[in-house]
């Protein structure tokens, strides 16, 4: 068996000559696999370059698929509200507002108040920019 920091460059590699000699799907699969083999704090490296090859190669309807089997991982916390934030910001592109305070709302588990300052500056700002008074008081009145 391999070690685990072998692990990960051994699937990318194997992504990449199906990517490029093969199948695109099954470079995806390839890539599905890999997040399932490695230990829980190489995922998330893993996740990132699934989701932007997938962005590439497959587009919107892909990557939400991944990024949700992502934050449902068993990712570390952290690393988990780094998937949410990036899927939050993924959707907010598109217009889905809802979708991505819902998305903010779940995030919010994994964060402390005063360590992760940044997340609630993060979900402040988009509650300014897209929530009305309700929202962008209503999950920070704790703080």
């Amino acid at each position: 068996m391999a070690p685990a920091d072998a692990v990960n460059p051994l699937y990318v590699q194997f992504a990449k000559l199906e990517e490029d000699y093969g199948l695109a799907k099954r470079a995806m699969e390839v890539y599905d696999q890999a997040t399932k083999a490695v230990p829980n704090h190489e995922k998330l490296g893993l996740y990132e370059i699934h989701i932007a090859r997938a962005a590439e190669i497959f587009g919107v309807p892909k990557i939400r698929e991944i990024y949700e089997q992502a934050i449902e991982s068993g990712l570390p916390d952290k690393d988990t509200k780094t998937m949410c934030l990036k899927y939050a910001g993924s959707v907010k592109s598109l217009g889905e507002i809802d979708r991505a305070r819902g998305i903010y709302v779940f995030a919010s588990q994994f964060a402390e108040p005063c360590p992760d300052a940044d997340f609630w500056d993060e979900w402040r700002g988009f509650e300014v920019q897209h929530g009305n008074e309700y929202t962008s008081t209503e999950c920070f009145c704790k703080l």
